[in-house]
């Protein structure tokens, strides 16, 4: 029995499993990691629509707005050159004209729609200044007519001046040539003072028809220029910063 019992407790002690070993805890390491940098946040979602449209009425503004700005240039002009001749007792007398032309520098300043100078009938056109409009076409059709009056003054001096010659080379005796002689004369004062005084309302009246500044003042040009660029950048919904910086540009 003794034996039994000696045989019986150690069997169980052999089927008894081992006690499992603890872990131990997991040390932090000696070097730390190396912390990174955060991530951007993500750009808000723009609106591409909205920018074309924005980008659009930056175009519009830059082609439409007026500016007041100093141009220079050359032009180009015809005088006419008479010179008289007499053929003597028999001959007759004349006058052989020719044209020479010449160029001139011109500076003055203008209105500008872009790199497009407006002549006076588009700029009052632009400005929506009918009244004016109206004004410069009667005194434009005024000077034109008093030019073309002289103008044709100036041709029935030539007629006069063909018939006088005409009639010196058939004169019988010397007091018809000089009476034929001074209708030449005539005829040729007749001629310069038809074409160089016509020359004058013919140039005002393209003077009125080209340049603003002859039928409205610089200081209410200025003014009613500032009112359309306002006016053109509510249109288009701009603000003033972005209007002035597209005008900026385009005065470089």
């Amino acid at each position: 029995m003794l034996a039994f019992l000696v045989w019986f407790g150690v069997a169980a002690a052999q089927d008894q499993e081992p006690p499992e070993e603890s872990v131990p805890p997991e040390r932090p390491l000696a070097i730390p990691l190396t912390r990174q940098a955060p991530r951007p946040l993500p750009e808000p979602a723009r609106d591409e629509e909205s920018e074309a449209e924005k980008v659009s009425a930056l175009r519009s503004y830059r082609n439409q707005f007026m500016a007041v700005r100093h141009y220079s240039g050359l032009a180009m002009g015809t005088t006419t050159v008479h010179t008289d001749w007499y053929g003597g007792y028999g001959w007759g007398w004349g006058t052989v004209r020719t044209g020479v032309p010449y160029y001139y520098r011109v500076d003055g300043w203008g209105v500008f729609v872009g790199p497009q100078r407006l002549e006076t009938l588009s700029y009052l056109d632009h400005i929506g200044d009918l009244n004016t409009q109206q004004i410069v076409k009667q005194k434009t059709r005024s000077q034109r007519t008093l030019g073309a009056a002289l103008y044709g003054l100036g041709a029935a001096g030539v007629v006069g001046s063909i018939v006088s010659s005409a009639g010196a080379r058939g004169a019988q005796t010397q007091a018809e040539f000089t009476q034929w002689r001074w209708a030449g004369t005539a005829s040729v004062g007749v001629i310069l003072g038809g074409f160089i005084g016509g020359s004058f309302p013919m140039s005002k009246a393209r003077r009125l028809l080209t340049h603003p500044g002859q039928s409205v003042d610089l200081a209410t040009i200025e003014e009613q220029v500032a009112d359309y660029n306002d006016a053109l950048r509510a249109k288009l919904d701009l603000s003033p910063t972005e209007a002035l910086s597209v005008e900026n540009q385009q005065s470089r």
